[in-house]
Order: structure tokens, then C-alpha cells, then sequence
């Protein structure tokens, strides 16, 4: 006998995919994340030459950087979202 919030004919991993389908303001969150992602790639493609060779990397409670980082630390930031952004 199938329990009464169990669809009769639907497995579990059905049952589980349905409840995890995205919204549509989800989906349309995802698209501007993955805007954002490229964006900031062509940014730093097209602007490399002309940033810094150091650059601000931790500011303190007052706004004084307290950190500094050559600028090849900021190449790794769009892979890092990326990965972010895959695992929501």
C-alpha cells in the first residue's frame, strides 16, 4: 500500500527530483550569477595590462589595507565562483 502523499506509479527519486525543481526566480538567479562570472573574466582579460602589481587584499574595521597581494591572486576569483556556483 502506497502512503497518501506518494504519487501511485512515481519512485522515490522521482518523488525527490520534483521537489528540487528550481523556480523560475531560482533559474533567473543562476543566469545573472553566470553573467556576473563571465563579465568579470572579459574585465580582467581586457583591463590586465593596466591593473596594479599589487593589489588591496584585506581592509581593516577603519578601511586602511591591512593585506596586499600581487595581481595574479585576482585570477583565481571567477574559477572560485565558478566552483561556488556550482555546488547550489
Amino acid at each position: 500500500m502506497t502512503s497518501p502523499k506518494r504519487k501511485a506509479g512515481m519512485s522515490t527519486t522521482n518523488q525527490i527530483n520534483e521537489k528540487l525543481q528550481k523556480t523560475l526566480l531560482e533559474k533567473g538567479l543562476d543566469l545573472v550569477s553566470v553573467i556576473l562570472i563571465l563579465v568579470t573574466f572579459i574585465y580582467i582579460f581586457v583591463y590586465w595590462s593596466s591593473l596594479p602589481n599589487q593589489i588591496p587584499m584585506r581592509f581593516d574595521s577603519d578601511g586602511v589595507v591591512s593585506q596586499w597581494g600581487r595581481k595574479k591572486s585576482i585570477k583565481g576569483l571567477p574559477f572560485y565562483w565558478t566552483n561556488s556556483l556550482g555546488s547550489f
